[in-house]
């Protein structure tokens, strides 16, 4: 398996700044096309303050999990 067929799923609750240097190593502009994963998804876990999306590098995916929100087992 190669990195380009992996996903990147990185948790967060608080600051996102401490995780920037690692999504810039996985996503940023310098990170070739072959060593770029197919996703790398921010998680936003209903942090008091919520991460900004244009803090994070382009190509990046955020999703944001409210307070009230629970997940459901399925």
């Amino acid at each position: 398996m190669t990195l380009e067929q992996l996903g990147v799923v990185i948790p967060v609750h608080g600051d996102i700044a401490p995780v920037l240097p690692l999504l810039t190593a996985l996503a940023g502009p310098s990170v070739t096309t072959a060593d770029r994963a197919a996703r790398v998804v921010v998680v936003d876990d209903a942090s008091p303050q919520p991460v900004d999306a244009g803090d994070l590098p382009a190509g990046v995916e955020l999703l944001r999990r409210g307070p009230t929100e629970v997940s459901a087992p399925r």
